[in-house]
């Protein structure tokens, strides 16, 4: 066998073997992971997942803009201004459910020539009692050895445990999720101002056209009422014309002739009165 095949057999065999531990260093990961990720990870995540969404719901406001007598549209907008008071709330609510008259009393029992036995009273006890159990049935049946010697190490998953994932998922995952469930906020009220505007113009200029319509049919009916004034005016007017022609002409006709003045006779004149002279 050459010195070249005996080289590549080699590399063949370590590239197996670096497989193999790589394939158990996984297993090995996934198996310690197991329980930290339903005990520790997989809560977080759901309880980043409710506080986004708590807050994303509490600062989306929808209102009904109707544009039509029969139809009607929702505009979703925005408003960050109430998480001042829902974060706070929130963190209350946290503090108080979770650590609000929390003690965890430890009693220690020293024994002579033993080690001291140290117990703690949880408040809690039946979630402790779930993860242990369950961490217990999981890792006893391990390949590996240092997971099969965890599983009989005992655990404190308490009250407080729990609410410093709350906290963590408060302070950390729930606005990480909000932030990410905002990432188009912008763009859907813009729009939503967008559209809301246009059906505003357009409503507006229905009515502005209804006002001019309806200003015609009033300047038209107006308009045809005066003149039909106009015309019985004139109408009267030639009819006082006419009548004024006849009484005219019946004053003139009716008029008795005025008196004729009598002749007077001129009185005898002198001599030097005389025509001839």
């Amino acid at each position: 066998m050459s010195n070249d095949h005996r080289v590549e057999m080699a590399g063949f065999f370590l590239g197996i073997i670096a497989i193999a531990l790589g394939i158990a260093f996984v297993l090995f990961l996934v198996s310690w992971f197991w329980i930290p990720f339903w005990f520790y990870v997989f809560p977080f995540i759901a309880a980043s997942l409710v506080v986004g969404g708590v807050l994303k719901f509490l600062t989306s406001v929808w209102f009904e803009e109707g544009f039509k007598e029969t139809s009607s549209k929702f505009y979703l907008v925005y408003n960050y201004k109430v998480l001042a008071i829902v974060f706070p709330a929130l963190a209350v609510l946290v503090l108080g459910a979770f650590y609000f008259d929390s003690k965890r009393v430890e009693i220690i029992e020293r024994q002579k020539g033993r080690e001291d036995t140290v117990k703690i009273m949880l408040e809690w006890p039946r979630v402790n009692k779930f993860y242990n159990d369950s961490k217990k049935s999981w890792y006893s049946d391990s390949w590996y050895e240092s997971l099969r010697k965890r599983a009989k190490e005992p655990e404190i998953y308490d009250r407080q445990d729990l609410g410093n994932i709350a906290w963590w998922a408060l302070c950390f995952g729930g606005p990480l999720f909000f932030f990410w469930l905002s990432r188009k906020d912008e763009e859907v009220e813009g729009t939503a101002i967008k559209e809301k505007v246009l059906s505003h113009v357009e409503s507006e200029r229905d009515h502005l056209n209804d006002l001019i319509k309806n200003q015609r049919k009033y300047i038209d009916s107006h308009t045809a009422e005066a003149d039909k004034k106009i015309a019985g005016l004139r109408a009267d007017k030639e009819t006082l014309l006419q009548e004024n022609l006849i009484l005219k002409a019946k004053v003139e006709f009716s008029t008795p002739a005025a008196p004729k003045l009598a002749k007077v006779e001129p009185e005898a004149k002198g001599f030097l009165d005389k025509d001839i002279l």
